[in-house]
């Protein structure tokens, strides 16, 4: 089975013009990681977080294996900013978080789904 994403409906930037932002444990910033990004993601309008695409196969698997990870773009320090603003063609302040790595959904439990009545 084929997993589609729709990158046209998000503001993106490739991998390759953040790299910046990787090692994430290394930012001078707090970041929000898996459920915490989750529940935050779910309460933001889309147009709110820069998602970062990828920008080939290696970034592709990078990022799939990366976990979820929000960064906040006002704690960003001003040299990564600048960095990152200079590829987008919006100022990089419209938007509150980067979005980096990908949401794990969990499937349906068929094992207990079998035994509803």
């Amino acid at each position: 089975m084929r997993t589609g994403h729709n990158w046209a409906e998000r503001s993106t930037v490739p991998h390759g013009e953040v790299t910046s932002l990787f090692p994430v444990d290394e930012l001078a910033c707090s970041v929000l990681q898996n459920r915490d990004a989750q529940l935050q993601l779910e309460q933001l309008e889309s147009r709110s977080v820069l998602t970062v695409t990828p920008d080939g196969m290696a970034s592709g698997y990078f990022l799939a294996q990366h976990p979820l990870t929000l960064v906040p773009v006002a704690e960003l320090p001003d040299d990564q900013r600048e960095a990152i603003e200079a590829t987008l063609d919006d100022p990089l302040s419209t938007y509150r978080y980067v979005r980096l790595g990908r949401t794990v959904a969990s499937g349906q439990n068929r094992s207990l789904a079998e035994f509803k009545s």
